[in-house]
């Protein structure tokens, strides 16, 4: 009966119908969404019980995936467990409305684990549950992308929004990222697009969904320099790569910053087979002392640029080409918003390897007609940028003369990019740039603003009807110019003579560095579960079993193989679409760094991550069975686990025996009961918890599951760094491990001073 109630809630609850556009009225959009629970709420008398007014549906964002959640608690769970949830609730709704934004990621994560509480690991229920509540989510994250527009619309709210810097306003820049990435919700795309590209104006981040690591740059000289960065060759696992360094003005650095942002976040928008792939950002640091390099990486185009491959090629289909530039110019000009490319030419489109044409460098690209409410517009105007003595023989006459449209600088439009696209195509057809044998920039601005035409190039893919084409684009009035939409119809109607035209390629997937588009975080849940303990306790070999590869260095002697903080996401085995991330750290015995060295680095880790409003689910604490007592670097583990964690964060800790074939399983049994008793109870209290770990999947994920319903809780140490500001050395571990060291020191000088006593007098 409960289960019916939860899946007829589930369905009416995603059931909702509105004429109200998030867009355009969000205020009345979202008071007709909690509505909407409300009434499918009160249709349900087995739930009459729990009022859902009190939780502060309005301020609440999953709004929808509270319901359920507080359903599920009251069909199934003790009152006690519903009103711990109601705690959380009445936390997160007196939170201001940006800060509950941005711990968007640790309210979903508590949810999901309600969610799983009193649930089996029946693998086909537990997906079909996944399924109800993601299609819940999808108007959650509608509620949410919409709760973000009402805060545009209002100025003062707009302002304190685009006043995040830092860390909190990277949360933002990567949720406005995620929002974008749910392809249900395209019609958000345009609004959702303006206000990540202001808020990476103002702050000069970029969502850090764009990362990527692991890059080799290869050789020693790029491969190519243009007049706003060099690419060199490069690659990204075993895939080639080209690594755009952009060159950025010392005098002129935020600018630069500002420019790369807006480029980066824009291209990886577009996914379409003939504009170039995007993989993401990359910070070059070539040595200490040397400032890093911001750099774009994309697929390295063994055939290069399409003047360099029709001069190898000479037979190659031309008209076909050009067929493929135009699509990709009216996949950018029909996008929502549309994106003016802004600087269309020979060398910035790229041969793929199966011979099609795509367009690439979004350096200079602007989206038309984007604005924020309040007239802010998100125009990213080129000025000298894109008005120099570089690309002069692809511009549109009006670039010339701005005065006459009543602006003091160029304006692009999508009209200044059907004129460059006509050029291309002579580019084409010529072999080089129209009036390239003009000598000077003036005259090059004469004939441009003096309506003239070059000569006609003899080619046979060159019939009349394209070159009328190229004529219609080169028209001096810019209303007069064909669109990318006409453009393409036109070549699909009058294909060259005696040639057969290439099938346009399908709209790809978008692509990432993997080749398919990473799971939505704003959906999935992520279980994260940091794994501490000594060297050698099993923690690499822990993950490598639970994931079922080699994912990180197992040490078979005393080296310390876990150098640094790893993470590594494994799907969760039960079907539920949950992913795990287990979170490798170092012992505090590293055989290579300090004591202090390595609490340095488990706090910085800590430390961002809480900056990203990432907590953890839980902690696993490793120790070696075949150990008689816990004493010495083992006991020291522990007591610095004990500061790093604090009281509340301690309630998600699981202490995980190891090596339990290389013991006598009585006496195994004996010193697991003597760590109970005599050092993890008064750690942890009655409510430890334990788990043996036996070499296999099975074993590693029942501990996994010990955590993966708890709500996620920050630790004591990245309270002290994060919300308190506290130095390092101020805090509270750091204090134990000084007090450890201290009382070593201690000991050793008693025991120094005792053996010199004995000592025969001379």
């Amino acid at each position: 009966m409960s289960v019916d109630c939860e899946q007829q809630l589930s369905d009416e609850l995603g059931n909702v119908r509105t004429h109200l556009s998030p867009i355009k009225a969000p205020y009345n959009w979202l008071a007709a969404n909690v509505d909407h629970i409300r009434s499918t709420w009160k249709g349900f008398p087995i739930l009459s019980t729990v009022d859902l007014d009190i939780l502060g549906l309005e301020k609440l964002i999953y709004p929808r995936f509270v319901a359920c959640t507080v359903a599920h608690l009251k069909l199934h769970a003790e009152d006690d467990l519903l009103a711990n949830f109601s705690r959380s609730i009445s936390t997160w709704i007196h939170s201001d409305e940006i800060t509950l934004l941005q711990n968007h990621r640790s309210i979903k994560d508590t949810l999901w684990a309600f969610q799983y509480r009193f649930r089996n690991n029946d693998r086909e229920e537990n997906s079909k549950v996944a399924g109800r509540i993601n299609k819940l989510m999808q108007l959650d994250i509608l509620s949410i992308a919409t709760r973000i527009l009402a805060i545009i619309n209002d100025d003062q709210r707009r302002k304190l929004f685009l006043a995040q810097r830092g860390p909190k306003a990277q949360t933002l820049l990567d949720l406005l990222q995620e929002v974008i990435n749910v392809s249900e919700l395209d019609i958000l795309r345009p609004p959702m697009l303006a206000v990540i590209l202001k808020l990476s104006k103002h702050s000069g981040l970029y969502p850090a969904s764009l990362v990527l690591q692991g890059i080799s740059p290869q050789g020693r000289e790029c491969v190519f320099g243009g007049s706003y960065g060099d690419i060199w060759a490069g690659k990204l696992g075993e895939t080639a790569v080209a690594i755009k360094v952009t060159r950025v003005n010392p005098s002129h650095v935020k600018d630069g910053m500002k420019a790369f942002c807006k480029e980066a976040i824009v291209w990886r928008q577009l996914y379409h087979p003939n504009v170039l792939p995007f993989y993401g950002v990359w910070r070059w640091t070539q040595g200490s002392g040397m400032s890093s390099r911001f750099c774009l990486v994309s697929p390295w185009m063994e055939n290069g640029n399409i003047i360099q491959y029709l001069k190898a090629r000479s037979d190659a289909n031309r008209r076909s080409l050009i067929l493929d530039i135009a699509h990709g110019l009216e996949y950018l000009h029909t996008f929502e918003p549309p994106v003016i490319h802004g600087d269309l030419r020979g060398p910035n489109i790229l041969i793929t390897l199966d011979k099609r044409a795509c367009i690439a460098d979004f350096g200079l690209c602007t989206l038309a007609s984007t604005l924020i409410q309040g007239g802010d517009s998100i125009q990213f105007t080129p000025s000298s940028s894109s008005f120099n003595t570089t690309n002069e023989l692809w511009l549109a006459p009006e670039f010339f003369k701005p005065q006459e449209s009543g602006k003091e600088t160029p304006q692009q439009s999508l009209a200044t990019d059907v004129y460059s696209f006509a050029c291309v195509c002579y580019e084409i057809f010529a072999g080089h740039a129209r009036f390239s044998d003009l000598r000077h920039f003036f005259q090059v601005v004469a004939a441009v603003t003096g309506n003239l035409r070059p000569s006609r190039p003899s080619h046979e893919d060159l019939d009349d009807a394209m070159w009328k084409l190229m004529d219609d684009c080169w028209a001096n009035d810019a209303e007069a110019r064909p669109t990318a939409v006409e453009i393409v119809k036109y070549l699909v109607s009058h294909p060259a003579p005696g040639r057969s035209e290439k099938v346009p390629l399908k709209p790809t997937q978008p692509l990432s560095s993997s080749g398919s588009r990473p799971p939505n975080s704003m959906i999935t849940q992520y279980i994260i579960i940091a794994l501490v303990g000594p060297t050698g306790s099993g923690k690499s070999h822990f993950i490598n079993t639970a994931t079922k590869q080699s994912a990180v260095v197992v040490g078979n002697d005393l080296e310390s193989c876990t150098q640094d903080v790893q993470a590594i996401t494994y799907p969760h085995p039960d079907g539920s679409g949950r992913r795990v991330v287990l979170v490798d750290t170092p012992g505090f015995d590293d055989t290579e760094r300090t004591d202090y060295q390595v609490l340095e680095l488990i706090a910085n880790w800590m430390k961002e991550t809480y900056q990203e409003h990432i907590t953890l689910t839980g902690l696993l604490f490793f120790h070696r069975i075949t150990d008689g007592r816990m004493r010495g670097t083992p006991l020291r583990n522990l007591k610095m686990f004990e500061a790093l964690c604090g009281k509340e964060a301690l309630e998600n800790v699981v202490l995980m025996t190891t090596m339990w074939d290389e013991v006598n399983p009585e006496v195994g049994v004996a010193r697991e009961t003597e760590l109970q008793d005599d050092f993890w109870a008064p750690v942890v209290g009655q409510g430890r918890r334990t788990a043996r770990f036996y070499n296999t999947f099975e074993s590693a994920w029942e501990a996994i599951n010990l955590c993966s319903t708890n709500c996620p809780q920050p630790l004591q140490l990245q309270r002290e760094l994060g919300d308190q500001r506290k130095e390092l050395k101020s805090t509270t571990a750091f204090l134990v491990l000084k007090r450890w060291w201290e009382e070593v020191w201690a000991k050793l000088k008693g025991k120094s001073r005792r053996w010199k006593g004995k000592q025969p007098s001379t």
